[in-house]
């Protein structure tokens, strides 16, 4: 059987992985994979180590909903990341995002993060459940990244809906949201992928 290839490793073979299932972080009315009692993590992470094997010097993606932090991550999985010494990348939620989860990510050979900005309008964050995230913390929390030499991916909406099925999106919003997208591919250039 064949890998996926996926341009953030260079259109290299890449062996997708999930770890953990949910998302207990956000509460984004668009998604299908919510989870308020917390995320499921697998038992051990010993598996990632065997299957990697499989692949020698694959790139791995974790495909969770939102990579999941926490000490057994640290303690347990990005050790073994670190020791299969390959490339590997995650979606992670950026509100949560510290500089200092960006140093343990990328020492232990993180080389991709996607993640969701979805609209500069705060009016819309909140139309889709992104309590808590601002865009103007993009910017900072993108540089972090880049800082370590990182590719990053970043989804954005349009045509946004409130939880009643009504537009939310309006000229203004889609402006502002395209004027963030230009500052974010102006800044980063090549380093940065949007995904509309």
């Amino acid at each position: 059987s064949t890998l996926p290839r996926f341009a953030p490793f260079g259109d290299a073979p890449t062996l997708p992985l999930m770890i953990s299932r949910g998302c207990s972080y956000g509460r984004c009315t668009f998604c299908a994979e919510a989870s308020r009692s917390g995320v499921k993590l697998d038992e051990s992470f010993d598996w990632v180590r065997d299957v990697a094997a499989h692949w020698p010097g694959a790139p791995l993606y974790f495909q969770d909903s939102i990579f999941p932090g926490g000490d057994r991550v640290r303690s347990e999985l990005l050790p073994i990341l670190r020791e299969l010494g390959r490339p590997w990348g995650a979606q992670v939620y950026l509100p949560l995002l510290t500089e200092r989860r960006v140093h343990e990510l990328a020492d232990a050979g993180c080389t991709y993060l996607y993640t969701g900005v979805e609209t500069a309008a705060e009016s819309l964050l909140l139309a889709v459940g992104k309590r808590g995230f601002a865009p103007r913390g993009v910017l900072e929390k993108l540089r972090w990244v880049n800082a370590r030499g990182m590719q990053m991916g970043v989804s954005i909406m349009l045509g946004v809906m409130n939880t009643r099925g009504e537009l939310a999106e309006s000229a203004a919003t889609i402006a502002k949201t395209a004027g963030m997208v230009e500052g974010l591919q102006a800044e980063f250039g090549r380093d940065l992928s949007i995904y509309p």
